[in-house]
């Protein structure tokens, strides 16, 4: 009788074991989970702006706020073009 309680507090810390090898492994994980969920919004920002810049059914002025926030943000290529000549955002870099 005695055995199978060593045996079943054997597997209980053995349990206990892998929920802390689980939990520390996920830990570990956390911060490239991070870096890549905020690469992934930061792009979606970026793509967002792009849609309404481009966008001739936008009001102008969310047009011209949106190409400013685009060349802030460090926007570059066609749409940075158009944004500075067609709706004469300032290029301050």
């Amino acid at each position: 009788m005695q055995q199978i309680g060593w045996i079943v507090q054997i597997g209980a810390a053995l349990g206990a074991l892998a929920v802390i090898w689980r939990a520390f492994a996920a830990v570990i994980k956390l911060p490239k989970y991070l870096q890549d969920l905020h690469r992934h919004t930061f792009e979606n920002y970026m793509a967002i702006l792009r849609l309404t810049v481009m966008d001739p059914h936008m009001p102008l002025g969310e047009r011209i706020l949106a190409g400013q926030r685009y060349v802030e943000a460090g926007g570059n290529g066609e749409i940075k073009k158009f944004a500075v000549e067609e709706l004469h955002i300032n290029d301050k870099e």
